[in-house]
């Protein structure tokens, strides 16, 4: 689907590269990392893209680390491409493209150890909200302010859509 996109969309005559050893891109702090998909226009990298998903039962551990892997990786390549390492000038388009799996675990509340305990508060707009929104606003600012060109919340059940209302007011899109 993403390539029907980019090939009926993107510019005439662009590249869409899925394989292992085409989608190989220099990092900034380990030598290379393998994405799942590069598009390239004229020897200029466009886009680099992830797809990965996110199934249960243990929705909590598998959404922070898919949210670390997304800031790690975009911060990682965002330093490389300030480093000059895409060509010169070069502002490319980095994507996560995470699918949840639609079950009770990734719909439900998030309970943290912080909120139980008291030690540290979540901060107030997360404090309730499911994986899914939880997900999806940590990994849309990335650690980089140009690393996400558009942001999308969605709700995903009636519990947070207040939630998904107030974090679209809250963040702003670059």
């Amino acid at each position: 689907m993403i390539v029907d996109i980019v090939h009926r969309y993107g510019p005439e005559g662009c590249e869409v590269h899925r394989g292992k050893t085409m989608v190989v891109l220099p990092g900034f702090f380990r030598p290379t990392k393998l994405w799942d998909l590069l598009i390239i226009f004229q020897n200029r990298l466009l886009a680099a893209m992830e797809l990965k998903s996110l199934c249960g039962p243990s929705f909590g551990n598998n959404a922070n680390n898919r949210c670390e892997e997304a800031i790690g990786s975009g911060f990682d390549f965002r330093k490389a491409q300030g480093d000059g390492l895409f060509g010169c000038g070069a502002s490319p388009f980095l994507g996560y493209l995470i699918l949840v799996e639609d079950s009770d675990g990734s719909r439900n509340p998030v309970i943290t150890a912080a909120v139980t305990s008291g030690s540290f508060a979540t901060p107030k707009i997360l404090a309730g909200s499911s994986h899914r929104i939880v997900l999806e606003v940590k990994t849309a600012p990335s650690a980089a302010s140009s690393a996400t060109k558009a942001f999308k919340v969605t709700a995903t059940s009636a519990a947070d859509t207040t939630k998904a209302d107030t974090i679209k007011a809250k963040v702003r899109v670059p």
